[in-house]
């Protein structure tokens, strides 16, 4: 699940955005079977499928930037002119557990990959999944 700023820039900039289950491993998983180069998750894990590197590593991510600004001879700031991060909320909701969710939601999907969100078009997102451990009975 990206922001839907990121999801907007890239799609100006001609850039198609995929969805993946969340992990890195599931991530790199899409890569491969698209042949994308470049992969990441809401939590900042960058992955680049072009070295040896598969999993989200923020020194390589930071290097990767500087080398872009270095070569284009712009700053940060000037790079992601064009992004602008939506607000979002992200309430911890009492719900079924896992297996319940996925058989009774009519489509909506606990991994955010599809079902609900993806009806809502780009006037926002709704993301259903399963609560935390504490909140089930």
């Amino acid at each position: 699940m990206s922001n839907m700023g990121l999801e907007l820039a890239l799609k100006r900039s001609g850039i198609q955005m995929l969805r993946a289950n969340v992990g890195d491993k599931y991530v790199l998983e899409e890569m491969q079977r698209v042949g994308a180069t470049l992969g990441g998750e809401q939590s900042g894990h960058i992955l680049f499928r072009d070295g040896e590197a598969t999993t989200g590593d923020g020194l390589l991510t930071a290097l990767r930037v500087l080398e872009v600004m270095a070569r284009t001879g712009k700053p940060l700031a000037d790079l992601v002119s064009d992004l602008k991060v939506f607000p979002a909320d992200d309430p911890e909701c009492p719900g079924p557990a896992k297996d319940s969710l996925r058989a009774d939601s009519g489509g909506a999907r606990g991994d955010c990959s599809g079902g609900a969100g993806n009806s809502m078009a780009m006037a926002g997102w709704l993301c259903v999944t399963p609560a935390p451990k504490r909140w089930r009975g």
